[in-house]
């Protein structure tokens, strides 16, 4: 099974159209935020402030300095010493500055640095630059008619841990509701938690709305029957090996 997270346009100009040409059939988890409400995801705001050619040392230390303004009791050197380390995926400077920037620091401070570097180094147009990126409901609509599966992926976008019980309810609810409204039926509902992130109440919540599975993103092989329908592990293209 291939799935593909956050709705972009990318996924029906140059996905859809190589799974056809196999006749295979591709899994799209869009948030509601992004492909209906066209607000663009502070992930992938980060993602091209980080390609835009700034270096990231100097910002890094950009970052820091404006964490400093935001957060009154910012300890860069408890955060450093705490998490400065690399993941499997990026090197020191970036993994750190990624965990800053979605984790670490402040939902408020993080959403105004963001921003700011945002418009310093790629867009003024956050509105128009997120209408370029992603889908829209018609060519969700589309992909389905071409056989392709749409599931949700959370209406903001948000980590579903870090919320109430009730919020992650409202999250799951508006996926499945945005689903439905798109033509898909109930015995297709499926759910990929954004970032991966989930606890009990998570899979409670998507559980209640009426989704038969849900993906995070945890590296491991599926094993059916053994896993959790609920909490099925993925790889990531970066986890495999090709020749």
């Amino acid at each position: 099974m291939l799935t593909f997270d956050d709705g972009y346009r990318d996924h029906l100009r140059h996905v859809v159209p190589e799974l056809r040409r196999r006749g295979l059939t591709g899994v799209f988890f869009p948030p509601v935020c992004a492909v209906a409400e066209r607000n663009l995801l502070d992930v992938n705001k980060l993602h091209f402030i980080l390609a835009s050619g700034v270096d990231p040392v100097t910002l890094l230390a950009h970052v820091e300095a404006m964490a400093s303004d935001h957060v009154c009791d910012f300890d860069r050197d408890g955060m450093r010493r705490d998490h400065w380390k690399p993941n499997r995926f990026d090197d020191v400077d970036t993994s750190y500055l990624k965990l800053l920037l979605q984790t670490l620091l402040p939902a408020a401070a993080r959403a105004a640095i963001v921003d700011a570097l945002f418009l310093a180094h790629v867009s003024a147009d956050p509105r128009g630059f997120a209408d370029e990126l992603y889908l829209d409901q018609s060519d969700l609509g589309l992909m389905l008619d071409m056989g392709m599966h749409v599931g949700g992926h959370g209406a903001q976008h948000l980590r579903l841990s870090w919320l109430p019980a009730a919020e992650q309810q409202q999250e799951a609810q508006q996926s499945a509701d945005f689903l439905r409204s798109l033509g898909v039926m109930d015995a297709d509902l499926s759910f990929c938690y954004p970032f991966g992130d989930h606890d009990e109440a998570s899979r409670t919540a998507v559980k209640a709305t009426g989704f038969k599975l849900a993906f995070t993103t945890v590296p491991t092989p599926y094993r059916p029957g053994v896993d959790d329908c609920l909490a099925i592990p993925r790889l990531d293209t970066n986890d495999i090996a090709f020749d």
